[in-house]
């Protein structure tokens, strides 16, 4: 007699336990079950989810969106993201798996106490192989949660060599420098490099590069005093905090410490290796009253000590011009986070119009700032100054909330934004963008979002899953400065995009640079031969506005017909000789 199926044992156990049961093990294990319909955004939870979490709302909850707006600022994930985080170009009709952990904010529930989910499931895709329809379960992790960060907090070593880790060392700094300036006493940090590791995980492997490791750290903690602490930093760096020493001291123990380490024959199971090591100091706290600032200091002088091959050991020199640039930029940082946080950031409206008519098609939105309040910034490009500092991100986020608030102000705009690539990589601001039009109720066709051509060459591929996404939602999407990046024209055909907008360096000196003519046609030949709607910048005058009208390109843009001014056209009183009547706006052709 055949042994049963494992399919055909499961069948006859569920068909013996009563729904209600199964509902009341569920609640039991804190778990719950729900079924998204992502296209429409509906969501169903099973029966127990409700009082399982303990909303005070349960409305809330129905739509992804919404529940998405439940979310603590502790978590890190949302489930939107990490369906699309999860795409592949030829998804499986079985679905593919996803896990995020993320917490319900207190404010939300009854026990005024956040819940952390982990939820797991596996979305399925539609005729075009994106995300369509989702099924999975939540599970409270409260407990788990907590002993994680009771661990993280009391992991106060590293697993391999068994010293303190970074998070203690940056603890141990702050208070060294707490302790010298009460105690008027100087200290310091010294940061270690053992160069050669490389070549030795290369050449012996990983096990080999560890044992090094070990043997480094063993040697370090034989050089210092009992109360000096040593700390693996990272990698192969380590670290070690001195403590009252003279500026004399310290660099005859760096010395002592880089000559003992490198005339050591270490022996490991591969064989005997030798290694080379650098150091790097800072004075605590006379060159630095923070652990940011000692261990950055620190490590610019050790790449100058890595550069060093007669010494190996450098005590950092403030440089007064880098000092003052990087003051500068840390001002400057924190003026335009508070720029942005106060609204002293504004749209400036520059109008895109039809080439055959000269209506308004749409305009672009750019951004400008309050210079009266922004004085450190008054001189500058905001967009650089932002690239600069690495606040793109934050600013990608403020001018998609200005778009959608305006777009959702005023039902006859239609707009056009600038958004970096390293935004677009991130599922949490296309999350955002998907969201933003559910929560206003807005026509996604209104939006247009375009993509730098400089940016694209990273990855063909990526990018243009980043505009699938982006056109799946309802945007349309344009290529801007075409013809002056690096994008070959080959790799047009990979991107599935709705306009290019031509550089307009083309445009400019048209009389004066009759080559140029050449590049127009081309570029627009190559627009119609992918089907690919275009537009023109920096078209400066009538004439040669008529001449790109002749030549067929659809849509026209610069000082001719209008510039960009920070009042919204749609507030304007109608008038026949502007180019900012509503009344006259329409759509671009699919």
């Amino acid at each position: 007699m055949s042994e049963p199926s494992s399919a055909l044992i499961a069948a006859k156990i569920s068909s013996s336990i009563h729904p209600d049961k199964i509902a009341e093990i569920m609640t039991a294990v804190g778990q719950a079950s729900y079924v998204w319909d992502i296209g429409e955004d509906s969501i169903g939870w099973s029966e127990n989810f409700f009082n399982l979490i303990g909303f005070r709302n349960a409305t809330d909850v129905c739509r992804g969106r919404e529940f998405e707006k439940l979310l603590s600022t502790e978590s890190q994930e949302t489930r939107f993201a990490a369906i699309y985080s999860a795409q592949c170009e030829d998804p499986p009709e079985s679905g593919v798996s996803y896990q995020c952990v993320y917490a319900v904010s207190a404010s939300h529930l009854k026990g005024d106490v956040s819940v952390w989910l982990e939820d797991t499931g596996r979305w399925y895709p539609d005729e075009f192989g994106k995300p369509a329809h989702a099924e999975g379960t939540v599970r409270i992790i409260n407990e788990r949660r907590q002993r994680e960060e009771t661990l993280r907090r009391r992991s106060d070593f590293d697993n391999l060599t068994k010293l303190y880790n970074r998070r203690y060392l940056e603890e141990h700094i702050n208070q060294t420098i707490d302790a010298a300036i009460t105690e008027h006493r100087q200290a310091a940090l010294l940061m270690i490099n053992i160069c050669d590791l490389e070549q030795v995980n290369d050449i012996y492997g990983f096990s080999s590069g560890d044992e090094v490791l070990l043997q480094a750290a063993s040697l370090l903690t034989a050089q210092t005093r009992s109360d000096d602490i040593v700390a693996r930093f990272s990698g192969a760096k380590f670290a070690v905090v001195i403590n009252n020493c003279s500026t004399s001291t310290i660099y005859s123990t760096a010395k002592r410490i880089t000559d003992y380490l490198n005339t050591r024959l270490l022996h490991t199971k591969a064989g005997p290796v030798s290694i080379r090591a650098a150091i790097g100091a800072c004075l605590l706290p006379g060159q630095a009253r923070t652990p940011i600032d000692a261990v950055s200091h620190s490590l610019s002088a050790l790449q100058i000590a890595r550069a060093d091959h007669s010494m190996r050991v450098a005590i950092f020199d403030p440089d007064p011009q880098l000092n003052e640039k990087q003051r500068r930029n840390a001002l400057q940082a924190a003026e335009l986070v508070r720029a942005f946080e106060t609204n002293m950031v504004h749209f400036a409206f520059q109008p895109v119009v039809e080439s055959s008519s000269h209506r308004v098609a749409y305009h672009e939105a750019l951004l400008r700032k309050n210079k009266s309040e922004m004085p450190l910034l008054e001189d500058a490009d905001i967009i650089s100054t932002a690239e600069n500092l690495g606040l793109m991100r934050m600013v990608d986020n403020h001018v998609l909330e200005l778009a959608l608030e305006m777009l959702a102000t005023h039902p006859d705009a239609r707009l056009s934004i600038n958004i970096t690539h390293e935004s677009l990589e991130n599922p949490d601001w296309i999350s955002r963008l998907a969201s933003g039009f559910a929560t206003h109720n807005l026509t996604a066709g209104r939006l247009i979002i375009e993509l730098t051509e400089s940016q694209i060459p990273r990855s063909i591929n990526e990018t243009q899953k980043i505009i699938d996404m982006i056109r799946d939602i309802g945007c349309k999407v344009a290529i801007d400065d075409f013809g002056a990046g690096y994008t070959s024209f080959s790799n047009l055909k990979n991107l599935n995009i709705d306009i290019l907008k031509i550089d307009g360096s083309f445009c400019r000196d048209l009389k004066q640079e009759p080559r140029n003519e050449v590049f127009l046609k081309a570029l627009l030949d190559l627009a119609k031969t992918f089907q690919v709607e275009t537009v023109v910048e920096w078209v400066e005058d009538s004439e040669t506005a008529a001449k790109l009208e002749e030549w067929g390109f659809d849509y026209l843009q610069g000082k001719a017909f209008g510039m960009p001014l920070p009042i919204a056209p749609w507030e304007k009183s109608s008038d026949p000789n502007t180019n900012n009547q509503a009344t006259e706006e329409k759509n671009l052709s699919a």
